[in-house]
């Protein structure tokens, strides 16, 4: 079995992060043959937003769960105006994988869905096959006229 389709996934770009893999990965051993020079970029690219993927979005739910409970922790001592800044970044870093979390899962059930389809065509195409006549509530036919 060969390697896994890369595929971008639009949450990657709530992260400023993105933009300064692809440009610094983008210029990495470059070749003078321009059509073998761009697929080296994008390949040096894709490779370096796997990295990039693996080393800071890998299970993001845990860092949201961690930083849940270093907010909670945070909340239950003494407020302080450290702890206040403290608990506004932490709110504003949750808000932050909260949504990018929730676009990747968006965009997932998108490709569900492309993938395995609207459940009801099947049973719509069904129906349809077996309508002959469409008629309104007086009894006179539709025509295509």
């Amino acid at each position: 079995m060969g390697k896994a389709r890369f595929r971008f996934e639009s949450s990657w770009c709530l992260y400023k992060e993105t933009t300064e893999v692809v440009r610094t990965t983008w210029h990495k051993h470059r070749i003078d043959d321009p059509g073998r020079n761009l697929f080296c970029c994008i390949q040096n690219s894709r490779l370096g937003l796997l990295k990039w993927k693996r080393d800071t979005l890998e299970n993001v739910q845990q860092k949201i769960d961690l930083k849940q409970a270093a907010l909670h922790r945070l909340n239950q001592g003494t407020i302080t105006n450290v702890s206040k800044v403290e608990a506004i970044s932490l709110s504003k870093e949750i808000d932050k994988l909260r949504a990018a979390n929730d676009e990747y899962w968006r965009q997932r059930s998108r490709v569900e869905w492309h993938v395995k389809g609207d459940r009801n065509t099947a049973y719509f195409h069904a129906l349809m096959s077996v309508i002959t006549l469409l008629q309104d509530e007086y009894g006179t036919p539709y025509t295509n006229t």
